[in-house]
């Protein structure tokens, strides 16, 4: 595939929206939130795990 076949598949995928929440089992604490695509917030925040950093500022707190 080159690039534009790429980018094209990209947009036309099928994404799902909804609500979800991200629950601190050391003090069980949550945030509740929502999104247009649940994936891409599911895999943004594994990734800000991983790398230490945080995409919701409210839990910044929690983690340091």
């Amino acid at each position: 595939m080159n690039r534009k076949d790429l980018i094209r598949k990209y947009k036309e995928r099928e994404v799902t929206g909804g609500v979800y929440r991200i629950l601190n089992t050391l003090n069980n604490k949550y945030l509740l939130a929502s999104g247009i695509d649940i994936k891409g917030d599911r895999n943004r925040f594994d990734f800000s795990v991983a790398t230490g950093s945080c995409v919701q500022m409210k839990l910044q707190k929690d983690w340091d």
